[in-house]
């Protein structure tokens, strides 16, 4: 299986848009943040959209220029992978940097298993692996070639053009033996 820049930006993608919509869908399926609250499914706060919304619409929108469905020039894809990064590396950061604006901070009140659950699954676990994948991408856009503009490019195919008749042998039955 080959692993393409486009692959990973559908990734990019899912995995953004599961970062993006999770803190309003998982208290239906019992799978609230912080961990043990009462926070009710669709239920907006500033943790939500911090944390969640906008790192995830980040990685969602950089997934869709790795696709190749936005930007049109050859720095696209790279800056793509830039901005799937920095909202990888929000979800990962973001909830300590919060600590500088809200009092007290966003911690769980559930089972050790469920906080650490809770943060795998909404931030450090899905920050780390968009990060991964944002960076791999990086990697493969720097080992592509230098693409030509449309302009430089030729309309039509070019054909080699022979500059002399190439020399046949025929043996007795005239069938062509070596041609040079």
């Amino acid at each position: 299986m080959r692993i393409t820049a486009r692959s990973i930006g559908f990734l990019l993608v899912a995995l953004g848009a599961w970062g993006a919509i999770v803190p309003f869908v998982g208290p239906e399926f019992g799978y609230p943040f912080p961990a043990g609250s009462d926070v009710g499914s669709w239920e907006w706060s500033e943790t939500a959209w911090q944390l969640s919304l906008l790192p995830g619409i980040a990685t969602a929108y950089g997934g869709l220029v790795l696709l190749g469905l936005l930007g049109s020039v050859r720095i696209a894809p790279a800056f793509g992978a830039l901005v799937a990064l920095a909202g990888g590396a929000w979800f990962v950061l973001g909830s300590e940097f919060t600590r500088l604006w809200t009092t007290p901070p966003p911690d769980g009140t559930g089972s050790d298993w469920m906080i650490i659950a809770t943060n795998l699954g909404y931030h450090e676990g899905l920050g780390v692996t968009i990060v991964a994948l944002s960076a791999f991408a990086l990697g493969l856009l720097a080992l592509l070639p230098e693409r030509k503009r449309a302009a430089e490019q030729p309309l039509i195919a070019q054909h080699p053009v022979l500059y002399h008749e190439p020399e046949r042998t025929y043996d007795e039955d005239e069938t062509v033996v070596t041609t040079r």
